[in-house]
């Protein structure tokens, strides 16, 4: 692949970004803790080819240079997706299979005399491996409350659903190609951030949920682990009963006979005839409830032997340790209740989960004793509605998230024992019930106060909120630069 290489006075139409408080053209000027700065902001800089025609369900390539001046005014289009109704009020723009595009956001102030650049911290967003964009995270926000605080923020897009990790299970097309693209977006900032005064030897890769998991994914496999030297997975790892899906193959053949597909012999031939499919055919929304939360994404990361080559704890125990911040929210599943998980409350339906958590195949002689011992400290009462409620609550939380978390903490001290990469594990409790449609934190509760917008809903930050904001940004960004 040719390199790339990009200036930002040369070819990028650059935007002056500060809080919008007067406006002079491209220009945002306005004063946050009545200091003016000012940030740099580069939208839809193209890292890859569209992956349209003969690219789709190939790996990612080097976009075509171009002489000309690029203009990067604006974020490029959404990944193909089904908006559920609260995004469709948001109006993030319109969905496109050229979607392979990221945002850099960069103080305008020089570093430190002597620094090799400012940290450089990336997000990958989630929405269980088939929705969301870097759009609806925005760009004000992230200049007024990261930038500020001496960081260059890279926010990238993926393919995302089938697009992004169709597989035939072979060597022909093994899958992952969401996570090749991730790996480009790392190897484009390796070789270009520094022209925007970041430093290439200081990148912290975060994402959230779906995005928790695939930057823990890039953090143990060999074919990205080295492009990056922190990571910040925010409820989600690879160790997530979802991460990795063992019936991807069979979930594409399936969506291949749906749209009339039938060579699924042939994987030449079957892709040959899915290239022909419009794009909007590969659209998925997260209301297409698929199984139990603990199989809850119906597309994802599979084991192809390529980009995930091993077993995630063998890769755990195999990768370079690096300083990970880590954790969630104090009731991640609250979420989930309204995504379709929450009709029954009952004891047999927590049972019915408990029954996944502790599989008879697992533990043939103890299975009955472990299910009733959980069940006990789940519910002390089993006739009170409203602790069977928080009890099933509890439970979604610790099927998604909350034991993979702990376990992923657990397996990476058990591995490496290092000072130098040392694990922090934080759960996020802040809530604001004024504002808050849930009656605690919950899923993407952090989200807020990491990048200033509504994730879930929109409201508007009160003294508190914006304290919290603060605090949240000054830690995020504290463990960017130093670790």
């Amino acid at each position: 692949m040719d390199q790339v290489s990009l200036s930002p006075v040369e070819i990028l139409v650059w935007l002056r970004r500060s809080l919008a408080t007067s406006l002079e053209g491209d220009s945002f000027l306005a004063t946050w803790s009545y200091t003016l700065f000012q940030v740099d902001a580069f939208q839809g800089i193209p890292f890859a080819k569209p992956p349209v025609g003969e690219l789709r369900f190939q790996k990612p390539e080097w976009p075509e240079p171009w002489d000309d001046v690029k203009v990067t005014k604006g974020f490029a289009a959404r990944g193909i997706q089904k908006d559920v109704h609260y995004f469709e009020t948001l109006k993030l723009g319109k969905t496109s299979e050229d979607n392979l595009y990221l945002n850099v956001f960069t103080p305008a102030w020089s570093p430190d005399i002597g620094s090799p650049g400012f940290a450089v911290l990336v997000f990958i967003h989630g929405g269980g491996f088939i929705c969301d964009s870097a759009v609806k995270y925005g760009d004000v926000g992230i200049c007024e409350h990261l930038c500020t605080k001496d960081v260059v923020v890279v926010t990238v897009q993926y393919r995302l659903g089938f697009l992004g990790f169709f597989s035939t299970g072979d060597e022909h097309f093994p899958g992952n190609l969401a996570l090749w693209d991730q790996t480009l977006a790392l190897r484009w900032i390796q070789e270009n951030i520094a022209l925007f005064n970041g430093d290439p030897n200081n990148v912290t890769v975060m994402g959230q949920s779906a995005g928790g998991a695939c930057v823990d994914l890039l953090s143990i496999c060999p074919h990205s682990r080295d492009l990056f030297h922190k990571v910040i997975p925010i409820a989600g790892t690879a160790s997530c009963s979802w991460a990795i899906n063992d019936n991807m193959v069979e979930e594409c053949r399936k969506f291949a006979e749906r749209n009339g597909v039938h060579e699924s012999r042939d994987s030449k031939k079957m892709i040959d005839a899915l290239r022909q499919l419009p794009a909007s055919k590969f659209a998925l929304s997260l209301m297409d409830k698929v199984g139990t939360i603990a199989k809850c994404c119906p597309v994802g990361p599979r084991l192809d032997f390529d980009f995930i080559p091993k077993s995630v704890d063998q890769l755990r125990i195999e990768a370079p340790p690096k300083p990970m911040l880590i954790g969630c929210s104090a009731s991640e599943g609250l979420l989930f209740l309204g995504f379709g998980y929450g009709k029954d409350h009952s004891v047999s339906t927590i049972m019915e989960y408990i029954s996944e958590l502790v599989p008879e195949s697992e533990y043939p002689h103890m299975f009955k004793k472990l299910r009733e011992e959980i069940l006990q400290k789940l519910v002390t009462n089993p006739q009170n509605p409203v602790e069977v409620t928080r009890a099933f609550t509890e439970m979604l939380g610790d099927l998604f998230v909350n034991i993979a978390l702990q376990q992923t903490v657990l397996e990476t001290l058990e591995a490496h024992d290092d000072p130098d990469a040392p694990v922090y594990f934080y759960s996020y409790d802040y809530y604001n019930p004024k504002r808050n449609s849930f009656a605690d934190a919950t899923h993407c509760t952090e989200l807020a106060y990491i990048f200033a917008v509504g994730i879930v809903w929109n409201f508007d930050f009160n003294d508190d909120d914006k304290r919290m904001l603060e605090l949240t940004t000054k830690m995020w960004t504290n463990f960017a630069k130093y670790g």
